[in-house]
Formats: structure tokens, C-alpha cells, sequence
């Protein structure tokens, strides 16, 4: 006992020096960001009422209580600025995310996506922000800059040409009809239905169709454990519009659950990848040919036929590492932001009856009034969707009027962005916001 005490002694200085130092860098950095933001106010910048203690944490509250539960951020900002009635303005969520500047005008938005380095550059913010969702600290294609990112796009960029992409559509119609006997099924019933529950698990299966070449069904048979795994993260990662719930970010346990989450969100994915190894090769072997759309398919077969690697049964540890950063990322990309278009449309339409109407009137010219056979027509000739010019704008319309999230940019010493009116905005250390929803949406665009 006498030999343990001097250890125990020693962990609980240890930790209590981790603490100190947390404690330390919080309350140096709340009086950085709260100090910047009063300077700025005193200045006469656009500010709305703004506590040392809080920020604009309890502004945030107040508007997103406004809004339907789990609204977007930038939905928060935008009701913030119509209070305001400004066409920028500064906003503190410190420690929740860095200061922005808000802006709801296209013509200040412009200077920000136009400028040389805050118009092309990935500021090392975007890191830290994606590092929870894609692991390896955040590196990945919306973070990484010059010859990283040139690297690893050119890996992933065969996918995305026009024929691969055609042909992804029968196992993405596969389940769009999987989704429509769902519908069915429910509209039986008299029952309200919630459709977001519904389109965010169609957007996992088309995602692990499409990415993976693996049929999660969990529209079908309950969640997948890779779904469950890159679920619970973005759980860990967002938390709906309670903003006093966001403080929880700081708890050191809830870093921890997000760390040991992420092993187990890499763990599902590496499987998923030596799975598609083993069949690459299976394929290799007795003819051959292997012929896959699908995004992780083809990265492999590229791999594989790199010069010194035709005879591989494996990806080395490095590019294992990329692959599966990427693939998170990749998984995350498209679901939330695809089911929550598809809610809009379904929404304005609903308001719109007739522009259900002339919908309607286009499909029965385009696929006929046989509409059990609208989905061979399509995996049959894929084109056929170019010849719906008016549901192709109906898609860019809910997309303008209810878009899925917002545009940043980060500012530096040389940016000060210029208002209509003659106001100028410093943007050094600060994150450009370009409001989505604003922009689009104002009678001056």
C-alpha cells in the first residue's frame, strides 16, 4: 500500500495539472473571442446584443426555439439577421464554434468567394470540424488543399463520370422502390407519418449500394452495423437545436465516446473494403473481369492495377488509413443533405398543388400512365431523367427556397468585406458565413 500511494499521488497531480491547463485554455480563449466580439461592436459593426459570459449562445437559443425542432444552423443565423435587419453581421457562439459574419447579400458574398486565399484555401478550421465525422484529424476532400487533395481527388474522380454514374441507377432504383412499397404500406394506415426517419434510411441504403457495393437493408431489416456505427457518430456530432445540449462538446467523456465510436465506425469499413478486396480478386482469378459502378469497386480495381501491385492480395496500411477517412466522409456527404431535399419537395409540393399537377402531367409524357413500368424505363435508358426539364427545376427550386445547409469561408488580415451602404468588415480570424437561405431568398437577387 505504501508503494502505491506515491503513484496515486502522482496520477492525481497528473490529472489535476489537465484540468488546470483545460480550465486555463477555456477562459483564455472565452476572453479572446468575447473581447474580439466587444471591440467590434464598440466599433459600430453589427452586433446583435452580445453577453461576456454566453456570447450569442442564448440569442441562438431564442431563435431556434423559433424554428422547427432541428433546424440548420443556418436557419438560426437567418432569423438572427432578419431581427437584425442588417445585410452582415457579426455572431459568438464561442465555445460551440468560432465567431462569424453573417452575411445575407450576394454582393457581399461575392467579395468572400472571389478573394485569392479566402476564396480557394481550406482553412485548417474545417479540419477540426470534420475530424469526429471522417477521423485522421479531420483530413479529407472538403478539408485538404494543393497537392493532397489533388492526390486523393484523382483517386476518387472515376466514379463520378457520367456513364459510371448511369450506371449506379439500378441498385439506387432498386431502392427507391423498396422506399415506394414502404409508402405504400404506410398510407394504408391512418396514422401521421414522420418521412424524415424514412428518407434518412433509403439514403443509407442508396449510400451503401453506390459506395460499397454491400446491401445494408435497413429499410428492410433494422440498422446495419456499419450504419449504426457512422449513425451514432454524427449523433456524438450534432446535437438537434438545443443549443445549452451543444456545451456538452466540452465534456472530455463525450471526446472519448467519439473517439472509441470512430474505431468502431473504422473497424465496419475496413471490413467492407476487405470484403470488396477478397472479391476483386475471386474475380480476377477465374476470369478476369470485374466489373462494378460502385465508388469503393473502382478505387480498388485502379489501385490494384498500379504498376508493382497487380499481384497484391492487399492495400497497404497508408492507403487503408485514406480510404477509409474518405469513405466516412463519403457516407456522410450525401445523407442528411439528400433526405432533407427530398422532405422539401415533398413539402412545397404539398402547398403547391399545381405544380403537383404539372409534375404529373410531365411523367405521364415522359415514362407513360403505366407507372409499374416507369422503373425499367428508366435502368433500361438512364437519359430518359434528361427529359424532365420541369422536375429538374422543380428539385433547383426546393433546393433554393429550402436549402440543405450554408457556404463558409475563412477570413484573413487582407479580406475586410464592404457593405452596400459603405460599412466594412474585418474578417481576420473570423469564419464567413454565406447564408443559403438568405441569398437566394432575397427580393434583391
Amino acid at each position: 500500500m505504501r508503494a502505491i500511494w506515491p503513484l496515486l499521488q502522482a496520477s492525481f497531480g497528473f490529472a489535476l495539472a489537465v484540468v488546470a491547463v483545460r480550465l486555463f485554455t477555456i477562459f483564455s480563449d472565452l476572453w479572446k473571442t468575447r473581447s474580439y466580439i466587444k471591440r467590434l461592436q464598440k466599433a459600430g459593426k453589427p452586433v446583435p446584443p452580445h453577453s461576456f459570459l454566453m456570447g450569442h449562445l442564448l440569442q441562438a437559443k431564442a431563435a431556434s426555439e423559433e424554428l422547427p425542432r432541428g433546424a440548420h444552423s443556418a436557419y438560426v443565423t437567418n432569423r438572427l439577421a432578419t431581427k437584425l435587419g442588417s445585410e452582415a453581421f457579426y455572431f459568438d457562439p464561442w465555445p460551440i464554434a468560432d465567431p462569424l459574419l453573417v452575411l445575407t447579400d450576394y454582393r457581399l458574398a461575392n467579395q468572400a468567394t472571389s478573394h485569392e486565399w479566402a476564396g480557394s484555401v481550406k482553412p485548417p478550421m474545417l479540419s477540426r470540424w470534420f475530424a469526429p465525422i471522417s477521423g485522421r484529424g479531420g483530413v479529407n476532400l472538403f478539408t485538404q488543399n494543393g497537392a493532397d487533395w489533388r492526390r486523393d481527388h484523382e483517386i476518387f474522380l472515376p466514379f463520378f463520370n457520367n456513364s459510371n454514374l448511369d450506371a449506379t441507377l439500378p441498385a439506387i432504383v432498386e431502392e427507391m422502390l423498396i422506399f415506394r412499397n414502404i409508402l405504400r404500406e404506410k398510407s394504408q394506415h391512418k396514422d401521421i407519418i414522420r418521412l424524415e426517419p424514412l428518407t434518412l434510411t433509403l439514403m443509407n441504403d442508396v449510400i451503401g449500394r453506390v459506395i460499397f457495393n454491400a446491401e445494408l437493408k435497413n429499410q428492410t431489416s433494422g440498422s446495419h452495423p456499419l450504419s449504426k456505427a457512422m449513425l451514432r457518430q454524427l449523433e456524438l456530432k450534432f446535437v438537434e437545436n438545443d443549443v445549452v445540449e451543444n456545451l456538452g462538446q466540452l465534456n472530455p467523456l463525450r471526446s472519448l465516446e467519439v473517439w472509441y465510436n470512430g474505431r468502431v465506425l473504422d473497424k465496419q469499413i475496413r471490413a467492407q473494403i476487405e470484403k470488396r478486396i477478397v472479391a476483386f480478386q475471386s474475380a480476377k482469378s477465374s476470369d478476369g473481369q470485374f466489373a462494378s459502378s460502385a465508388m469503393l469497386d473502382r478505387v480498388l480495381a485502379d489501385y490494384f492495377s498500379q504498376p508493382g501491385r497487380q499481384h497484391s492480395s492487399t492495400v497497404d496500411a497508408e492507403f487503408m488509413t485514406m480510404l477509409c477517412g474518405q469513405l466516412r466522409l463519403l457516407f456522410f456527404a450525401g445523407y442528411d443533405s439528400t433526405s432533407s431535399t427530398m422532405i422539401s419537395m415533398c413539402y412545397l409540393i404539398w402547398k403547391h398543388p399545381e405544380v403537383l399537377a404539372k409534375l404529373r402531367a410531365e411523367h405521364d409524357e415522359v415514362f407513360g400512365r403505366n407507372i409499374e413500368a416507369c422503373a425499367g424505363k428508366i435502368i433500361e435508358s438512364p437519359s430518359i431523367l434528361n427529359a424532365l426539364p420541369y422536375t429538374n427545376a422543380v428539385i433547383k427550386e426546393a433546393m433554393r427556397l429550402l436549402p440543405a445547409a450554408a457556404g463558409v469561408r475563412y477570413g484573413c488580415k487582407d479580406l475586410v468585406i464592404k457593405g452596400n451602404d459603405g460599412m466594412e468588415y474585418p474578417t481576420e480570424g473570423i469564419i464567413v458565413q454565406i447564408n443559403h437561405l438568405a441569398i437566394p431568398n432575397s427580393l434583391e437577387t
